[in-house]
């Protein structure tokens, strides 16, 4: 037990270290993201999450991520996730979190897309539950959704240790407990993206994925799983995982495709050349020597 905590200790400190090299990536990488992330088609409000013990400030980054691309992109009001105690508590909250998206898909006319990181996504896909009228569609980051007490190794187990302080509950019945909510189906009628890394130090693949027999919906809602490079806690700003958000909000409810990675894009990789050759025939360019 003790060898277990102390690795999940390591894991983490690996997972915040990796972190902190997303963060710096993310500002060499802007003007690359800003050229290949599509814009909105419309300005559309965007409601973040962020995860457990997380400020709406770790959050300040995506959303201007967001507004830059044309949504109307903001926090979820509450301050801090400081998580829940029980299912009742969650929808306690949920039910806070209701008001504000009423008032503003009232004040844009438009559904709401959100975005939760971690245990902010789990929030995101109960209030798509209780409200899928307002809801224009889910993308979770790392999200331990299909968490399961039988299976404690899908979750880090300091980081659990620490969600059993702050809620004062122990983790395998606080697991049990949602599971049996029925939170590891997503909402139906609401399309649902669960965005997750093999390397997350913190919720494994297993936990984040949306497990196969349930990405088919009755709705026909879609559901998806895309898999990145990068840490749990530096998933807010990974250049990979900010591409798919903005594509993701830019697809179509009614006419739903797959991800493809731009990165990946022969159309891209024609047109940068493009460019690259424009740059270096421009009258301000170094000629070779012949």
């Amino acid at each position: 037990m003790a060898a277990t905590k102390y690795a999940g200790i390591l894991q983490f400190q690996a997972d915040l270290a990796w972190a902190g090299w997303e963060y710096a990536s993310g500002f060499v990488s802007e003007p690359l993201l800003h050229m290949l992330a599509p814009k909105a088609h419309a300005k559309r409000p965007v409601m973040t999450l962020p995860g457990f013990t997380g400020s709406e400030r770790t959050l300040n980054s995506l959303n201007r991520f967001l507004n830059n691309k044309g949504y109307i992109a903001g926090p979820w009001g509450l301050g801090t996730n400081w998580g829940h105690s029980s299912v009742k508590a969650m929808r306690v909250m949920v039910d806070s979190l209701v008001q504000r998206v009423e008032t503003l898909a009232t004040r844009h006319n438009s559904p709401v897309s959100l975005v939760g990181h971690s245990l902010g996504g789990l929030y995101a896909r109960e209030l798509a539950r209780k409200r899928p009228d307002l809801i224009d569609r889910v993308i979770t980051l790392g999200t331990p959704a299909n968490a399961h007490p039988e299976h404690p190794e899908r979750l880090n187990q300091s980081v659990n240790a620490m969600f059993d302080t702050v809620t004062g509950r122990p983790g395998h019945e606080h697991t049990s407990e949602m599971r049996n909510a029925g939170v590891a189906t997503p909402p139906p009628g609401v399309p649902v993206v669960s965005v997750y890394s093999p390397f997350d130090g913190v919720v494994s693949e297993a936990a984040s994925r949306i497990p196969d027999h349930l990405l088919t919906d009755d709705s026909g809602a879609a559901r998806e799983n895309l898999k990145i490079t990068g840490s749990h806690t530096g998933m807010v700003v990974n250049p990979l995982a900010l591409l798919a958000i903005a594509d993701r909000l830019k697809a179509d409810p009614a006419n739903w495709e797959p991800y493809k990675n731009p990165l990946f894009s022969a159309e891209w990789r024609n047109s940068a050349f493009a460019r690259a050759r424009s740059s270096s025939h421009s009258p301000g360019s170094r000629s070779r020597a012949s």
